[in-house]
């Protein structure tokens, strides 16, 4: 499985622009219905189902929020409060997040449509940022960097010599990325970092920055974050590959690329492609960025809100973010990336590899569908035959299907 998985990032290392001189490779926006509220979305999984937060009812406050095809929006409620966050979403529709509980205090939850939002304690005990397709949950414990496992244990990361650090991702290999202190002395700042249970916590650092944060690692083992250069205001993002080391892919030109609500990195997908939202000091405008095949950043929408910068993308090209017409509130909406005829294939495969991390399929079966994946009816013939042999789930195949669906139009 790893031969494809250079593939990905080489198109992040061309020098060539695929997309120069052209519009940004991205359909027309499918709004989403929320009922009219002003809405965000967090996060997209490889069904294209969303999950963010809108306003609520009473206008004052923040509802987590679940889309998909056939429901449409589900208000997933709070723990008895008035409030909540959706922070991620997996391929098994766990959504994680934040909510208030009866007495006003933040929790951290984590939703299923079978049993609903269950409580997993206080945000300042636990905080969740992440959630893989096998349940595991990356975040803070205690102020440092810890796994949350499906039996509810947890798996401490420590730090990079400081006191503080947070897990921002996890992979379906069980991967980390997020940021450190490296130490406690004042203005030291963050570093990012990776970490795996046969290397450790890895300091990201780049000489010459003062600091950053790896915000997203795709199944692949890639990595994506921003790092601030020293006596600079505007950050860049990088990518990183235990091969290939940091690569500085840049950012929107005078605009912020920061860990902070003025933007941040939010996305990689199988397929090396990139989101990022970036702003420029004062006038408030904040942009939407892809990266895809080789080139960007380009601008998938202006929303001009800070608040509302959240941004998602998924392994079959699909981006979750906000958008907004003049003096309209924001409204979430997914787009489709334009792929080449190669991404479309890579997309195909980073989906089947996907499977056989979940253990959803078998090696060998990934093997023949990856040797497949440049023919459309062949691939979808074996698809059919794994289905009835019983060794394919319907639900798994319904994705691997609609993807070739999304791809062809």
């Amino acid at each position: 499985m790893r031969a494809y998985a250079s593939l990905a990032f080489s198109f992040l290392l061309t020098t060539s622009a695929l997309y120069a001189d052209t519009e940004t490779p991205v359909s027309t926006p499918r709004l989403l219905d929320t009922s009219g509220a002003p809405s965000t979305p967090i996060a997209i999984n490889n069904f294209g189902h969303v999950a963010g937060w809108h306003v609520a009812e009473d206008g004052d406050h923040y509802h987590a929020f679940v889309w998909m095809p056939r429901s449409g929006m589900v208000d997933i409620g709070t723990l008895g409060g008035d409030s909540s966050l959706a922070a991620d979403i997996n391929d098994l529709d766990q959504v994680i997040g934040w909510a208030t509980t009866a007495d006003g205090t933040m929790h951290a939850f984590l939703w299923t449509r079978a049993h609903g939002m269950r409580d997993l304690g206080p945000y300042g005990t636990f905080s969740p940022h992440a959630i893989n397709n096998l349940g595991i949950i990356a975040g803070s414990l205690s102020g440092q960097a810890a796994l949350r496992m499906p039996d509810g244990t947890f798996v401490p990361l420590g730090t990079l010599g400081g006191s503080a650090s947070v897990a921002l991702d996890v992979n379906d290999r069980g991967e980390v990325v997020g940021s450190s202190t490296f130490s406690d002395a004042p203005f030291s700042g963050i570093h990012p970092f990776y970490w795996s249970h046969e290397t450790g916590m890895i300091d990201l650092h780049e000489p010459g920055t003062s600091g950053g944060a790896a915000s997203r690692i795709n199944n692949r083992s890639e990595v994506v974050g921003y790092l601030a250069p020293d006596l600079s205001f505007q950050s860049y993002v990088f990518t990183w590959t235990k091969d290939g080391g940091t690569i500085n892919i840049g950012g929107y030109p005078g605009g912020f690329i920061t860990g902070t609500d003025y933007g941040n990195v939010f996305g990689v997908n199988g397929i090396g492609q990139v989101v990022a939202t970036s702003t420029f000091p004062g006038d408030e405008i904040t942009r939407q960025l892809l990266w895809s095949g080789g080139a960007g950043p380009f601008v998938v929408a202006e929303d001009g809100i800070p608040d509302y910068s959240h941004m998602g993308i998924n392994d079959v090209g699909e981006i979750a973010g906000a958008t907004r017409e003049p003096l309209s509130p924001a409204t979430a909406a997914v787009w489709m990336t334009i792929l080449t005829r190669e991404q479309q294939v890579d997309s195909m495969r980073a989906l089947v590899e996907d499977l056989v991390l979940r253990h959803a399929l078998r090696q060998q079966d990934a093997r023949v569908l990856i040797q497949r994946a440049d023919r459309d009816a062949s691939f979808e013939r074996k698809v059919a035959a794994l289905v009835r042999s019983g060794r394919l789930a319907g639900r798994d195949a319904f994705l691997l299907v609609r993807a070739i669906e999304l791809h062809a139009r």
